[in-house]
């Protein structure tokens, strides 16, 4: 059988001019103008900012159940800590972070 979507138009674009747009969109946002090294510093200043937020608390806003601030949040790291690539931000997590990252299972 003929695999009709490596023809078709959506793979042409998913290959060819949707990572441009990627990049242009990065470039234009400002995060595409800096090194993979400086994106790492600016991300890792983040999560270390989120984590001394976090303190010894449970929940970011001192409540007993999560808020909708937790589920953003969570939603971003779990991003870093859950899908299977070798994120640097997920070792750093896991070597700086150790508060983060038992958030993020807790929630």
């Amino acid at each position: 059988m003929e695999n009709f979507a490596s023809r078709s138009v959506s793979m042409f674009f998913f290959r060819h001019i949707q990572p441009y747009g990627i990049r242009l969109k990065g470039t234009l946002h400002g995060i595409g103008r800096h090194s993979p090294e400086e994106q790492l510093e600016l991300t890792a200043r983040d999560l270390k900012s989120v984590e001394d937020i976090l303190g010894d608390k449970k929940f970011i806003l001192s409540t007993e159940t999560p808020t909708s601030i937790d589920c953003t949040v969570f939603g971003h790291l779990a991003q870093f800590l859950y899908i299977p690539m070798d994120f640097p931000q997920k070792q750093y997590m896991l070597e700086s972070c150790p508060k983060l990252v038992k958030y993020v299972d807790v929630m």
